[in-house]
């Protein structure tokens, strides 16, 4: 590649404005949910305050993933930040019960080559920048226990001959 290489500020672009913007969003949901996490068991009256403002965060990091959806990408660095706004779609639009999970490991097997831009250029450096910190944002999401859930047939019921087998083994 045969590109000019120089050092200066950064080129803003919308997708690059509205990830930096959304980033925010991201992590006050993910607040919110642990914070209703935090007290979901107990009998605070507070309670519905807390649902209402983890509801409002849902709310407000909805609009925003469709909202980036509808920009156009320019230019090739802008690539990543759409790869990691669908992976969020998909990961909380998701109805599978690992599916969330798994998109994770995926993300985490593949970050450096699909969630990165190349290069050591001004635009790449504030990429990249705005990409670590929404991979620390989805790591500290997918902890929550949100994801934890399975439905009632997919439990599995513990095998009586699996059991003694690990006890022999003990």
């Amino acid at each position: 590649m045969n590109q000019p290489f120089f050092f200066g500020p950064h080129g803003e672009t919308v997708w690059s404005t509205a990830f930096a913007s959304f980033l925010p969003l991201l992590a006050a949901y993910v607040e919110a949910e642990r914070d209703l996490e935090d007290i979901s068991h107990s009998h605070d009256p507070a309670l519905s305050l807390w649902q209402r403002d983890r509801d409002a965060a849902e709310v407000r990091l909805a609009q925003a993933i469709v909202s980036l959806h509808r920009l156009p990408v320019r230019i090739p660095e802008d690539r990543p930040l759409q790869r990691l706004v669908a992976l969020l779609y998909r990961m909380l639009d998701d109805h599978e019960p690992d599916a969330p999970r798994q998109l994770h490991r995926e993300m985490k097997a593949t970050f450096f080559r699909h969630y990165q831009v190349r290069g050591i250029g001004p635009n790449a450096q504030h990429r990249n920048m705005l990409l670590i910190q929404a991979r620390h944002l989805v790591d500290a999401m997918i902890t929550l226990s949100f994801f934890d859930y399975l439905p009632e047939e997919a439990v599995p019921e513990p095998d009586l001959e699996d059991q003694r087998l690990l006890v022999d083994a003990v």
